[in-house]
């Protein structure tokens, strides 16, 4: 059986020898997978033959195409554990009513704040009750004299600021159709837009290394990724920093999560064993070596206890840092992973010309009007795609 993994090595060649002593009539021969492999990997599973299982860092192009396995009914005669992931993220592996991938790893996000610019400016640490309009104030006192205050990642897979509007990017009743068209989304993406052109206090981080600015001074608050937390302690050693969680927005909090995956290809010979790997590369017994070996932060919310003590000890200058915000962010549900339309790579396509339009520099279109047409044309493009699919062999469309 072939197992595409990711560029740990150390971490496969302690688990594995163990997973094949407990099934003795499985062999797993392994492939580390690379950024050009993880791009040819599509077509190598189209073609039927790839690996029986491998690492998803982007799921998006084998969602849009039946190239993954239905684990729901492997997963059920298995009893398995759902119960150790949070809701948003056990939910970004279900495709409708097919489960499609199970998480690796889960990395919420959350601010660095330039402690020293907030006391020049006469200004209080957020606390985990600050709302978005409270940061929005803060940041427009901060910006100026080559600074901006704060950091917006602002891009079409940027859902988690529609969730916290209480809209979404994605339709849950439908995965064709875009939410961008709701009063809630509207209002979030008007929200967005003020920070750029109206205070700008968020314009001039586009293009630019966030983690240098936020370095030199001209940016007072960075979005900072937990898996990141081990560089951010090195680079930002001798910084007044803090971290602090984003806002509640006016609907709840949210965040985001980045997140990669494991899945099983849809024409493995092999099911019954796959499944086993699967279950086995997802277990709390992988993801503690994971820890240990590679400071993989994890899926399991359980397991998040263990991370934050294993990367303090191995990132001295965080022992004083409130890392539970990441751990706290998944255990209460509102750390989300990127929404997928069925066919994400040709939503993307239609969105990004759309947000260049509204938020970018020479700006053709305003929020309430450029929304509701994107998710028009997203909804077109959808069908589209799920017409095509239906005419080639093998495709497999959504049910509407």
């Amino acid at each position: 059986m072939l197992l595409l993994g990711t560029g740990d090595g150390a971490l496969y060649q302690q688990m594995l020898p163990r997973f094949e002593a407990a099934h003795p009539g499985i062999r797993v021969r392994l492939t580390l997978s690379q950024t050009t492999r993880q791009t040819s990997l599509p077509t190598s599973l189209i073609g039927g033959h790839g690996p029986d299982v491998f690492w998803v860092p982007d799921p998006a192009p084998y969602l849009a195409q039946p190239l993954l396995l239905d684990l729901s009914a492997l997963a059920a005669h298995a009893q398995f554990d759902f119960g150790a992931f949070s809701g948003p993220l056990l939910a970004s592996c279900r495709q409708g009513t097919a489960l499609r991938l199970l998480p690796r790893s889960a990395s919420p996000g959350a601010y660095a704040i330039r402690t020293d610019l907030f006391a020049a400016a006469g200004l209080n640490i957020p606390s985990g009750d600050y709302t978005a309009e409270a940061m929005a104030a803060a940041w427009a006192r901060l910006t100026g004299r080559g600074r901006v205050g704060g950091e917006l990642r602002w891009s079409p897979t940027s859902s988690f600021y529609f969730t916290g509007w209480g809209a979404y990017l994605v339709d849950p009743a439908n995965y064709l159709r875009s939410g961008l068209a709701s009063t809630a989304a509207i209002s979030c993406g008007q929200w967005m837009w003020n920070r750029f052109w109206v205070d700008g206090s968020a314009r001039g981080q586009q293009g630019q290394n966030a983690g240098a600015s936020f370095l030199r001074g001209t940016l007072a608050m960075r979005v900072l990724s937990c898996a990141g937390l081990p560089s951010a302690a090195s680079a930002y050693r001798n910084l007044a920093w803090r971290l602090a969680p984003f806002p509640v927005w006016p609907a709840r909090p949210a965040t985001f999560a980045d997140v990669d995956y494991y899945a099983i290809s849809a024409t493995t010979g092999h099911p019954r064993a796959a499944w086993l790997l699967l279950a086995y590369l997802t277990s709390s017994r992988w993801e503690s070596a994971a820890i240990t070996t590679s400071l993989v932060c994890p899926a399991r919310t359980a397991l998040w206890p263990a991370y934050l003590a294993a990367v303090r000890r191995a990132a001295p200058p965080l022992a004083q840092q409130p890392v539970e915000i990441f751990s706290t962010a998944l255990q209460h549900d509102y750390a989300y992973p990127p929404q997928l339309f069925h066919y994400q790579t040709t939503a993307l396509a239609v969105l990004q010309p759309f947000w260049q339009q509204i938020f970018g520099q020479g700006h053709t279109l305003t929020v309430s009007h450029g929304f509701p047409q994107a998710a028009v044309a997203v909804a077109a493009a959808e069908r589209r795609a799920a017409v095509q699919a239906d005419t080639v062999p093998g495709g497999a469309p959504p049910a509407a």
